[in-house]
């Protein structure tokens, strides 16, 4: 995390069109300490997949996830959908081990069904990197990352 802070902190310093108002920054934080959010059920939207295996679908979605990209028509719930979609035909569709094999082309077919995307190469590289490493430091289960974690992505990643 600290090698996020720091590359946005450089951007900050370094932006000419852009800066951040620090004094209404500081007012929508106060107001957010004061508002109690309700946040919406998992499965409340029709695109989310539950049910077996579902935190594969999980990891797999945040992996795919980490952008938006200038693709009209396809937006995240599509992303969402077609994974759920993938899991519904194969509760093993987006294991680990199934990610550690994940090519370009299963991508475009069947994650995002023919659309050309910015980077899918990276995507796969992505999906590809969470499985293997799944299933090499945490006996290819994604459970065991979020137990190695105890609740912090900086302990798990080594950031």
């Amino acid at each position: 995390m600290a090698s996020v802070r720091k590359t946005c902190e450089e951007v900050l310093l370094k932006a000419r069109h852009v800066a951040v108002n620090e004094p209404a920054l500081h007012r929508v934080c106060e107001d957010l300490k004061n508002t109690e959010f309700l946040p919406e059920s998992w499965s409340s939207f029709p695109y989310h997949y539950s049910g077996k295996n579902q935190i594969d679908y999980i990891f797999a979605l945040d992996a795919l996830n980490y952008c938006f990209w200038p693709t009209e028509g396809l937006e995240y719930e599509h992303l969402a959908g077609n994974l759920k979609e993938l899991m519904q035909s194969n509760p093993f569709a987006l294991s680990p081990q199934a990610l550690a094999s994940f090519t370009s082309e299963t991508l475009e077919s069947k994650v995002f069904c023919g659309f050309r995307v910015p980077l899918a190469e990276e995507r796969t590289r992505l999906l590809r990197e969470l499985g293997t490493n799944t299933l090499k430091h945490f006996q290819g289960n994604f459970s065991n990352i979020l137990q190695a974690s105890d609740s912090s992505a900086e302990k798990v990643t080594g950031t």
